[in-house]
Order: C-alpha cells, then structure tokens, then sequence
C-alpha cells in the first residue's frame, strides 16, 4: 500500500518521501485566502449584528512554518494579516431606520497549526490563533419621521479577537496546496458613539468559510 501511495504521489509531481511520511524538514508556507462571513450576535434590543452588516467578503495574507512530529504530522505557527468588508444593511428599530456604510475591519493573529495527511495527496488541519481587530469611524444614516442625517456610529477601536478553523485540502504539485475551510471567530465589539444611544453591543460572533492557495518549499 505504501508503495502504490507513493506511486500516485510521484504521478502528480510530489517526492516520493512526502507520501510515506518520511520527509524529515520543516516546512516554510505563504498563503493567500479569500474568506466569506456572516456576523452574529445582538447589537442592541431588537436589533442583531447580522441585521445592521451583510455578508463579508475579505483576504488573508499569511506565513506559516511546520514542523514534522511523527507519522508524517506536522505541528506549526503562523503569523497573518487581512481584511474583511461588512456592506451595510438597512434596519427598523423604534420607529426609525438605520443604514450604516459599509465596515472594513482589519485583523491581526498569531496561531498554532497541526496538520494530518490523508494519502499521498490529502489533508486535514486544525488551527487556533488569537490577535486584534481594529475597527474604523463609521458613519450611520438615521430616517425618521422628523429629523434624518447621518450620525456617527461605530467609532475607531481595536480589540481582541480568538478564532478556530478546520481545513481541508489537496497537495497539487511539489510547492502548491489547494484547500477549503470553515472557521468560527469571536470578535471583541467596537466603541459606539454616543449619537445613537447607550448602546453596549455584544462581542460579535463570525462565521467563516474560505479558500486557500498556499506556496510551500
């Protein structure tokens, strides 16, 4: 079995030692990820973080280095950064309605990574980190039955955020990784200005799903 599994990796351009879990070096990866979410959580009252910003389309850059443990295992760290934009939804509450424009929210994290083969060519991987979320100023446009303008909303912060994510993927070559994965983050909830209220949000929940494409040598 060992060596018809090697045989298929060679086939697609893999060394023979990455099948049988022998390859011995640590690993260096760059990533690329386009990423999906949906917020969840109350922000106030009525009114939930999914009502107020639709769904986010955002990127992730990031640096990954492994090392073997075993039965072709690898454990790692990795360091990334990215960007997500929340369009804003308009919604109903207390007789007035409110349209924020649009959130572009960068995070920074720190994480660890353990990967298992599946096969010559497969893989699953599991992945925890921590960083910061900085929020920006962000203005909401109010209607009501009187006076309507814009006000602000969510104001400039940075707080913590922790997420977990499970991948899945396909080594395509030598260097290349192909992959999909599901994440949950818990994100800390930005200031709100005093223009809408004493309003506390809560720490806004995200829904993840992504794709990867990762440069391996």
């Amino acid at each position: 079995m060992n060596f018809l599994m090697a045989m298929v990796a060679i086939a697609m351009g893999l060394p023979a030692q990455d099948a049988a879990g022998a390859e011995g070096k640590p690993l260096n990866e760059a990533s690329v990820t386009l990423r999906f979410s949906e917020l969840r959580g109350d922000f106030e009252n009525d009114v939930d973080w999914e009502d107020l910003l639709g769904t986010g389309v955002g990127m992730r850059a990031e640096f990954a280095r492994l090392w073997p443990v075993g039965d072709g295992l690898r454990l790692g760290g990795f360091v990334s950064l990215g960007l997500d934009l929340y369009s804003g939804d308009e919604v109903t509450s207390g007789g007035a309605t409110f349209e924020p424009e649009s959130v572009m929210s960068t995070r920074f994290a720190l994480g660890a990574l353990f990967r298992q083969p599946i096969g010559p060519v497969f893989f699953v991987e599991e992945r925890l980190s921590i960083g910061a979320v900085f929020w920006p100023d962000t203005e909401v446009d109010v209607s009501t039955s009187g006076p309507s303008g814009e006000v602000d909303g969510i104001e400039r912060s940075t707080e913590l955020f922790w997420a977990a994510e499970f991948r899945a993927g396909a080594r395509l070559g030598e260097f290349l990784l192909l992959g999909l994965g599901v994440s949950y983050e818990r994100l800390g909830a930005p200031d709100v200005s005093s223009d809408l209220g004493d309003i506390s949000p809560d720490d806004p929940g995200a829904l993840g799903l992504s794709v990867f494409v990762t440069f391996s040598w």
